[in-house]
C-alpha cells in the first residue's frame, strides 16, 4: 500500500470517526488501529509507524490538534480543527495529498501534459508545507500552460484561413490579458460550431482561469507583499481539477474537429 492509500484510508476513519462505538478514533493509537485494520480488510497491509508518521504530518498541517476537550487537552488525543473538517468533507480531492490529487487529475485527464503535471506537484507540494505564495505561483504556470495548449489547438482548428492568420498575429505575444481577450473574441466568432455541452459556462471557466493568471503574475508573482491565505490555494487547488477537465474537453474537440 503506497503512502497515498494510507493518507485515504487515515481520512476515511477521520471522516466516519462517530460511527465507531469502541475505541472512537480519537487518540492516536485507536486512529492507527482502525487504519491498519481498514487496511487488512483490503488484503493489505501498513507498517504502525508509517500510520504516525502521516498522523504527525497532518497534525503540522493544522488538519489536526492535540486535545478532544478541557479534560483531555494534550496528545495522545486530538480532534480535527475547523479546516480539518472542511478538509474530510471533500475526500474525493485533497490537496494534502500530493499523489492521490495527480492521481484523480490523471484519471480525468490521461493526456495531461508532462509541464503542466509538474507545475501541479510542485504547487501541491509547497502547499502541503505551508508555502502559499509559491504554491499559488506554480499553480498559476499550470493554469497557463493548459491554457497556452489551448490556443495552439484553437488555432489549428480554425477552417478559415484568414480568421487563423489574424488569430496567430494577435496572440504572438507574452502577455496573458491579450492572449485571453483575442481567444475570446475569436471564439465568440465561431462557438455556434461547438456543440452546447462544450461551450456552456464556458464565459465563467474562461474568466475563472484568467482571473488566476492575473492574480499570480500581478500579486504572487511580483514582490507586492500581498499575503496568499491556506483557505484561498486549498479552494484554487479544489477549482483547478474542474477547469482542467474542462479546458481538456475543449482542447480534444479541437484536436479533432475543424471549426
Amino acid at each position: 500500500m503506497n503512502i497515498s492509500e494510507v493518507r485515504k484510508l487515515i481520512f476515511r476513519v477521520l471522516k466516519d470517526r462517530n460511527n465507531y462505538v469502541v475505541n472512537k478514533p480519537n487518540q492516536m493509537i485507536h486512529l492507527i488501529k482502525h487504519v491498519t485494520n481498514k487496511a487488512k480488510e483490503t488484503g493489505s497491509s501498513i507498517s504502525p509507524l508509517i500510520v504516525q508518521d502521516e498522523i504527525w504530518a497532518l497534525i503540522i498541517q493544522g488538519i489536526l490538534a492535540p486535545g478532544v476537550d478541557l479534560t483531555n487537552p494534550e496528545l495522545p488525543f486530538f480532534h480535527p480543527t475547523e479546516y480539518g473538517q472542511k478538509c474530510l468533507e471533500n475526500t474525493e480531492i485533497i490537496p494534502h495529498d500530493p499523489e492521490g490529487y495527480l492521481e484523480h487529475l490523471e484519471e480525468q485527464i490521461p493526456d495531461l501534459d508532462n509541464i503542466a503535471k509538474m507545475y501541479i506537484g510542485e504547487s501541491l507540494n509547497a502547499f502541503r508545507v505551508g508555502c502559499y505564495i509559491a504554491s499559488t505561483v506554480m499553480l498559476g504556470c499550470a493554469s497557463e500552460k493548459i491554457f497556452l495548449i489551448l490556443i495552439d489547438n484553437f488555432s489549428e482548428a480554425l477552417s478559415d484561413p484568414n480568421l487563423k492568420s489574424e488569430f496567430d498575429r494577435k496572440t504572438k505575444t507574452f502577455i496573458a490579458k491579450i492572449k485571453y481577450d483575442q481567444f475570446n473574441e475569436t471564439f465568440e466568432e465561431i462557438k455556434h460550431k461547438v456543440p452546447k455541452d462544450l461551450k456552456y459556462n464556458m464565459d465563467v471557466w474562461f474568466d475563472g482561469i484568467f482571473n488566476l493568471i492575473r492574480k499570480v503574475r500581478n500579486e504572487s508573482g511580483h514582490p507586492t507583499g500581498t499575503v496568499v491565505t491556506r483557505d484561498e490555494v486549498y479552494s484554487y487547488l479544489q477549482i483547478f481539477v474542474n477547469y482542467a477537465v474542462k479546458m481538456h474537453s475543449l482542447i480534444e474537440y479541437f484536436q479533432e474537429n475543424k471549426i
